[in-house]
């Protein structure tokens, strides 16, 4: 009986062993697209054609939540709490730093 328990336990540890190695194998490297040809060349501006006054590190992106709406606060108007309106908004987002015009 004790030999049968022994086997048993000595299978049951080489079986805890292959699941535990098998679950830490590698997956193969991912090969992504090629940069496309018009952005390889180095004196391509894809912006050039942009006049002055829109070329702003402003944009504006707009939303809709359902959150619920908080009436006091300035920091954040929308709460944690799940609302049934949908709120529509805009929200004027920098891209970079202050610094970059």
């Amino acid at each position: 009986m004790k030999d049968i328990s022994k086997q048993y336990l000595s299978v049951l540890k080489l079986a805890c062993c292959l699941i535990l190695v098998s679950g830490c194998s590698v997956n193969p490297p991912m090969t992504l697209m090629p940069t496309p040809v018009m952005y390889e060349a180095t004196d391509f501006e894809p912006f050039s054609h942009i006049v002055d006054e829109l070329q702003t590190p402003l944009t504006h992106v707009f939303y809709a939540t359902n959150r619920k709406h908080q009436q006091n606060s300035m920091d954040s108007p929308y709460g944690n709490e799940f609302d049934n309106s949908l709120y529509l908004g805009k929200a004027t987002v920098r891209i970079g730093e202050r610094e970059t015009q």
